[in-house]
């Protein structure tokens, strides 16, 4: 379970919270989600269901997302959209590949996002990751994202990250207590300003 809210480029007027909540059933995963953009001239809601199942090294998942828009004077209105992904993983090494949008769905007759991920990530030592990863939206050019992790106790923990095209770098930190995480982190842009993320996460 995991709720976190922020301010996105720390504008005050612009605030997105986030939830999740997900359980293993067997080798089936169920995961509901919510993500809600608060603007007084522009509100979205997105609700997250996702069905995953592992087989062997490998794990198969589908997410069907409704998506409710609403800009000030004008219509409301509501979207159905799918991702797909597939992620293979053993003790130190783990990849995945998804596509956002699979369905190539519109809202308000225009596309939405067209996104196609690749990530990796490489246990580096007993208290150190290193990932890699593409991201490649329609319409734009390649992304190239980094990230690292270090355990410096069993209850606390470094984030760092780099994307590059856009310019974006993100540090965190993670403190454990007992089955709750605290995390907060910062990203910078490229061009506006810094996003500070508060996340509360709780192991079932």
């Amino acid at each position: 379970m995991e709720t976190s809210v922020t301010y996105l480029f720390n504008l005050k007027e612009v605030p997105f919270y986030n939830f999740h909540s997900g359980i293993h059933l067997g080798n089936f995963g169920i995961h509901l989600g919510n993500a809600f953009l608060n603007h007084e001239l522009y509100r979205e809601n997105l609700l997250e269901m996702s069905v995953a199942y592992r087989w062997q090294s490998f794990k198969i998942g589908v997410s069907a997302n409704h998506l409710f828009v609403a800009v000030a004077n004008y219509e409301t209105e509501t979207a159905i959209k799918f991702d797909a992904g597939i992620i293979y993983e053993n003790k130190n090494f783990s990849t995945g590949f998804s596509v956002l949008n699979v369905s190539q769905t519109k809202c308000q007759n225009k596309l939405l996002p067209v996104v196609i991920n690749w990530e990796s990530c490489l246990t580096i030592s007993s208290k150190s990751k290193l990932a890699i990863g593409f991201e490649k939206e329609n319409n734009f050019d390649f992304a190239l994202k980094f990230a690292g992790r270090y355990d410096f106790f069993n209850s606390f923990s470094l984030l760092t990250s780099y994307q590059y095209n856009p310019d974006r770098i993100g540090i965190g930190t993670v403190f454990d207590i007992g089955n709750f995480h605290f995390i907060y982190s910062v990203r910078t842009h490229q061009y506006l300003n810094l996003t500070h993320y508060v996340t509360i996460k709780y192991d079932l």
